[in-house]
This record gives C-alpha cells, structure tokens and sequence, in this order.
C-alpha cells in the first residue's frame, strides 16, 4: 500500500512573522533599523465567504436582479470562519468577476470594479452592466497594501441572478 502525504497551512488572524534580515549586506537578521517586510496589517485567514450584506439570510442565490437593473446598489461582505469579517482598510483595491455558469457558460466573465467601505464592498452598477440573463458565480479580487491578492470564494456559494427584463 502507497500512501501520499498531504500538507496544508492555514494562517489565523493576528499572527505575525518577525522582522528582519537574512544576513543581506552585513546585516544580521532582527538587526535594528532593518526589515525584510514579514511583518504586515493584511487580514492572515485563507478562507473567506462572500455573502451579500449584512451577511445573513438565504444564500441561493444572494443577489437577483433583471437586465438592465441598475438599482440597488450590490453590496456584500467577506466573512471568515465564525462570521469574523476581513479587514477592509488594508484592502487596496477590490474586482468583482461574475462567470456566467448557465447558457453554454463559462466564455462570459464580466468584471466591474467594488467600491472598499468600512464594512463591505459595493457596485454600483451603471446602465448595461447586467445585459446577459443568467446564473452567475460570484468572485471576488483583492489587492492589498502590502500588494498581495486574494480571490475569495474558494468554492462556488456566491450566486447572482440576472432574469430577463425589457429594455427601459
């Protein structure tokens, strides 16, 4: 019997790495006045939800709207583990991407900037925004400060809708 072993590294919130050095340009590692940039304010968990705002209620799907909606406002939030939210102020910016998974899907990957709020992420949607009907998953891309990114969900949960509706 061949077994394979498996390795997984899950980060918690608040840990952080040391500063310091390797030994680069005479300087010793933990020296003072030199960083190497381990240490950071981005948010450490892995995994995270997305789920429209404020976070609770039904989830298939979370948005729905028809063709050529451009109201309400999208918001959603980014919850880990526990209903602990991300932390929005490190974000430094935020793309929502949709891939239409109904229709022959998958070619249609629309993507539209988020607003980064305090407690969430919004779009405002513009006229022509939401054209093709259909099931869509919901993705999310975020650039941090530090310049890090992270694309949330890992699974498929986040859902929108978009159901035919006439022209305005």
């Amino acid at each position: 019997m061949v077994t394979q072993r498996g390795n997984s590294l899950r980060f918690r919130t608040g840990v952080v790495a040391p500063d310091g050095s390797y030994g680069s340009a005479g300087r010793t590692y933990g020296e003072t006045g030199w960083t190497y940039g381990q240490q950071v304010l981005d948010p450490t968990e892995t995994r995270y939800d997305v789920t429209a705002f404020p976070g609770w209620g039904p989830r298939t799907p979370d948005w729905e709207y028809r063709q050529w909606d451009i109201t309400p406002v999208m918001e959603m939030v980014l919850l880990a583990e526990g209903g602990v939210p991300i932390e929005y102020a490190a974000i430094a910016s935020a793309e929502l991407i949709l891939t239409l998974t109904t229709y022959g899907a998958y070619t249609y990957q629309p993507a539209y900037p988020l607003v980064v709020n305090a407690d969430r992420l919004t779009r405002v949607w513009e006229t022509g925004d939401l054209l093709v009907p259909g099931r869509y998953r919901v993705i999310v891309k975020m650039v941090f400060d530090s310049g890090r990114t992270l694309t949330v969900p890992s699974s498929d949960d986040g859902a929108l809708i978009v159901r035919d509706g006439a022209l305005p």
